[in-house]
Protein backbone atom coordinates (compact mmCIF):
# COMPACT_ATOMS: atom_id res chain seq x y z
CA UNK A 1 0.00 0.00 0.00
CA UNK A 2 1.18 3.55 -0.66
CA UNK A 3 2.57 5.65 2.17
CA UNK A 4 -0.23 8.21 1.75
CA UNK A 5 -2.89 5.66 2.82
CA UNK A 6 -0.59 4.09 5.41
CA UNK A 7 0.03 7.55 6.91
CA UNK A 8 -3.73 8.03 7.27
CA UNK A 9 -4.07 4.60 8.90
CA UNK A 10 -1.35 5.63 11.39
CA UNK A 11 -2.68 9.12 12.12
CA UNK A 12 -6.18 7.92 12.99
CA UNK A 13 -4.72 5.66 15.70
CA UNK A 14 -3.24 8.64 17.60
CA UNK A 15 -5.88 9.32 20.26
CA UNK A 16 -4.40 12.73 21.21
CA UNK A 17 -4.84 13.75 17.57
CA UNK A 18 -8.34 12.33 17.11
CA UNK A 19 -9.40 14.08 20.33
CA UNK A 20 -8.67 17.37 18.50
CA UNK A 21 -9.48 16.42 14.89
CA UNK A 22 -12.16 14.04 13.66
CA UNK A 23 -10.88 11.10 11.61
CA UNK A 24 -13.21 12.47 8.91
CA UNK A 25 -11.11 15.66 8.85
CA UNK A 26 -7.74 14.04 8.15
CA UNK A 27 -7.02 14.11 4.42
CA UNK A 28 -4.36 13.15 1.95
CA UNK A 29 -3.68 15.89 -0.60
CA UNK A 30 -6.66 18.30 -0.34
CA UNK A 31 -9.52 18.91 2.03
CA UNK A 32 -13.11 19.46 0.90
CA UNK A 33 -14.62 22.91 0.91
CA UNK A 34 -16.40 23.79 4.14
CA UNK A 35 -14.14 21.74 6.44
CA UNK A 36 -13.06 23.87 9.39
CA UNK A 37 -10.69 21.75 11.45
CA UNK A 38 -8.37 19.58 9.42
CA UNK A 39 -5.02 17.93 8.97
CA UNK A 40 -4.03 17.57 5.33
CA UNK A 41 -0.77 16.03 4.14
CA UNK A 42 1.00 15.29 0.89
CA UNK A 43 4.38 14.32 -0.48
CA UNK A 44 6.07 17.38 -1.96
CA UNK A 45 9.31 15.80 -3.21
CA UNK A 46 10.50 12.31 -4.00
CA UNK A 47 14.16 12.33 -5.02
CA UNK A 48 15.82 9.35 -6.67
CA UNK A 49 16.95 6.49 -4.50
CA UNK A 50 20.35 6.80 -2.84
CA UNK A 51 22.32 3.58 -3.17
CA UNK A 52 25.59 3.35 -1.25
CA UNK A 53 26.66 -0.26 -1.37
CA UNK A 54 24.15 -2.25 0.65
CA UNK A 55 22.05 0.80 1.59
CA UNK A 56 19.08 1.55 -0.64
CA UNK A 57 17.20 4.48 0.89
CA UNK A 58 14.44 6.74 -0.33
CA UNK A 59 14.04 10.14 1.33
CA UNK A 60 10.73 11.84 0.73
CA UNK A 61 9.62 15.27 1.89
CA UNK A 62 6.07 15.46 3.21
CA UNK A 63 4.08 18.58 4.10
CA UNK A 64 1.30 18.73 6.69
CA UNK A 65 -1.25 21.55 6.82
CA UNK A 66 -3.03 22.03 10.14
CA UNK A 67 -6.14 24.24 10.09
CA UNK A 68 -8.38 25.35 12.94
CA UNK A 69 -10.48 28.36 13.91
CA UNK A 70 -8.50 28.68 17.17
CA UNK A 71 -4.81 29.58 17.10
CA UNK A 72 -4.23 27.70 20.38
CA UNK A 73 -5.91 24.51 19.13
CA UNK A 74 -4.10 24.77 15.81
CA UNK A 75 -0.80 24.80 17.71
CA UNK A 76 -1.94 21.91 19.94
CA UNK A 77 -2.68 19.79 16.87
CA UNK A 78 0.74 20.65 15.43
CA UNK A 79 2.40 19.67 18.72
CA UNK A 80 0.65 16.28 18.69
CA UNK A 81 1.89 15.63 15.16
CA UNK A 82 5.44 16.56 16.16
CA UNK A 83 5.32 14.28 19.22
CA UNK A 84 4.13 11.34 17.13
CA UNK A 85 6.17 11.80 13.94
CA UNK A 86 9.50 13.51 14.73
CA UNK A 87 12.36 11.02 15.29
CA UNK A 88 9.98 8.12 14.70
CA UNK A 89 10.81 4.92 12.92
CA UNK A 90 8.99 1.65 12.45
CA UNK A 91 5.65 0.60 11.06
CA UNK A 92 3.46 3.43 9.75
CA UNK A 93 0.19 1.73 8.94
CA UNK A 94 2.00 -1.03 7.03
CA UNK A 95 4.96 0.85 5.52
CA UNK A 96 8.31 0.37 7.26
CA UNK A 97 9.94 3.75 7.84
CA UNK A 98 13.56 4.01 8.95
CA UNK A 99 13.37 7.55 10.28
CA UNK A 100 11.18 10.66 10.23
CA UNK A 101 12.66 14.08 10.94
CA UNK A 102 10.67 17.29 11.28
CA UNK A 103 12.54 19.89 9.27
CA UNK A 104 10.27 22.92 9.46
CA UNK A 105 7.20 24.37 11.18
CA UNK A 106 5.57 27.73 10.55
CA UNK A 107 3.95 29.92 13.15
CA UNK A 108 0.15 29.92 13.13
CA UNK A 109 -0.95 32.26 10.35
CA UNK A 110 -4.47 33.35 9.55
CA UNK A 111 -5.73 32.20 6.16
CA UNK A 112 -8.13 34.95 5.23
CA UNK A 113 -9.62 32.92 2.37
CA UNK A 114 -10.70 30.28 4.91
CA UNK A 115 -10.94 32.42 8.07
CA UNK A 116 -8.79 29.76 9.79
CA UNK A 117 -5.39 29.57 11.37
CA UNK A 118 -2.89 27.37 9.57
CA UNK A 119 0.42 25.82 10.55
CA UNK A 120 2.58 24.13 7.94
CA UNK A 121 5.00 21.37 8.95
CA UNK A 122 7.57 19.67 6.74
CA UNK A 123 9.00 16.22 7.47
CA UNK A 124 11.71 14.19 5.80
CA UNK A 125 10.78 10.50 5.71
CA UNK A 126 13.36 7.79 5.07
CA UNK A 127 11.93 4.46 3.97
CA UNK A 128 13.27 1.29 2.42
Amino acid sequence: MALNQDMYDYLVTISDLTDLVSVNSIFWNDFPEGVVTSVTYKMISNPRKYNAGSVDDTWQRWRFYINHASKVTCKAIADVLTQNLHEMGGDIGGTIVSYIAQIDESDPNIREDLALYEIIQDYSINKH
